[in-house]
């Protein structure tokens, strides 16, 4: 598999759910994921989320909007901020903390304005171009930074 060699999977470290009488949510539960640049990547991210999520006992719901948005923000990365370059890598944390669920995508590419993250427009009806918008919709916070010579993307949705 072509770009397979930087793939790295952090294990699950998460507690037995029996030390929290029985209730599968956790606290503070954190995993981090790096993957590479390659379209591929968007599906191995997308089954650590769900797992991550359903262990965590969060409603369908939840676990179908933070999928998308997450899909898309890895999807950007992979297109617009590395051009698809296999020799790059995406770091993605996913964790529980304070009643939010809090996705944060990071990478070394291309900076984009930070204008264009936080005030998203309606683009005309072109295949791509949405992605932006359609995260800010899914998410309750979408927060971008240019930090260390690179990009953070932090969405943040309330477990209802």
């Amino acid at each position: 598999m072509s770009g397979s060699k930087n793939f790295q999977r952090w294990c699950y470290t998460l507690p037995d759910p029996d030390e929290f009488g029985g209730k599968k949510r956790l606290i503070n539960s954190k995993i981090v994921i790096v993957v590479p640049s390659v379209l591929w990547s968007v599906v191995v991210v997308r089954h650590t989320l769900r797992d991550f999520l359903i262990f965590n006992c969060l409603n369908d719901e939840l676990v179908s909007d933070i999928e998308i948005a997450t899909d898309e923000a890895v999807a950007n990365v992979i297109k617009h901020s590395y051009a698809e370059d296999p020799s790059k890598t995406i770091s993605i944390t996913m964790e529980i903390k304070d009643g939010y669920v809090e996705i944060t995508v990071r990478d070394f590419g291309i900076k984009m304005e930070v204008k264009k993250i936080e005030e998203p427009e309606l683009p005309d009806l072109r295949e791509s171009g949405r992605g932006l918008l359609l995260i800010h919709k899914l998410v309750d916070e979408m927060e971008y930074r240019n930090v260390c010579k690179g990009n953070m993307l932090l969405l943040r949705r309330k477990i209802s």
